[in-house]
């Protein structure tokens, strides 16, 4: 069983940010037996000049073990402090600062929250500093504003670690589109 994969990056000339509904960040990072695909922004925060919400595109590695997200925590590091996350419907207030939320982009068998096969595609969702995808409990911390970077760090219930770093072009407003 490898611990280790390679992150798959998108193609750097095709990477945009857009204010139109389907933002992307710039990410680099280390990895485990956790695939980062993608991370996107859904929709900008309440002002234009901010994100308030990540989708982290994930699967396994080849020869990776099954992983449950369910398990898994998440630390998100940034200019607002440091925030520990736990699967929505494991969260206790009090004990951990926030949730993530786990959907489906493909799952052939249903198995959401566990990724079982490398076919598997689930996005995990950040819901920063605004209520904007319902769940309350989710919320924590801060919107990332123009310029602001982010260390995200995913951790399985195998003990492997997933590290990515986000950073958010200097320029939101008014743009159709920045490259990264």
């Amino acid at each position: 069983m490898s611990d280790q994969f390679s992150i798959v990056d998108r193609d750097p000339t095709n990477a945009k940010l857009r204010n139109d509904g389907s933002e992307s960040i710039t990410l680099s990072g280390t990895a485990s037996n956790l695939q980062v695909d993608t991370v996107d922004s859904p929709s900008t925060a309440e002002t234009e000049d901010a994100i308030g919400v990540l989708e982290i595109t994930v699967s396994k590695a080849p020869g990776a073990s099954n992983i449950d997200l369910s398990e898994a925590t998440i630390q998100q590091t940034d200019d607002t402090g440091t925030f520990d996350l736990v699967y929505e419907d494991v969260f206790t207030a009090g004990a951990q600062d926030g949730a993530f939320g786990v959907a489906a982009l493909k799952d052939e068998d249903g198995s959401l929250p566990v990724i079982n096969s490398v076919d598997d595609r689930l996005i995990i969702e950040l819901d920063m500093g605004t209520n904007t995808l319902g769940s309350p409990a989710n919320v924590y911390g801060e919107e990332l504003s123009e310029g602001a970077s982010a260390r995200i760090q995913i951790n399985t219930q195998q003990g492997a670690s997933t590290t990515e770093r986000i950073v958010v072009p200097q320029s939101l407003s008014g743009e159709e589109a920045v490259a990264l």
